[in-house]
């Protein structure tokens, strides 16, 4: 399992921006984008990407081929 990792956080409410100090930090996760995910997830999501950006380029060319008789 993955640690989550920590950061602290101020909520703008609380930050002095005269002093730079934040008056309640607190410690909450990082945010993750695009989350954890195993390779061979991201192997399937990238296929997707390929197959429908393959798809949408094959019938571009038949739209062409079409339109030039």
């Amino acid at each position: 399992m993955i640690e989550p990792v920590l950061v602290m956080h101020c909520l703008a409410a609380d930050f002095n921006a005269a002093t730079q100090t934040c008056a309640a930090p607190f410690w909450s996760v990082a945010s993750s984008f695009p989350p954890p995910m195993s390779i061979e997830d991201a192997l399937y999501i990238s296929a997707a990407i390929g197959g429908l950006w393959g798809l949408g380029h094959m019938i571009r060319q038949s739209r062409r081929a079409a339109a030039s008789g």
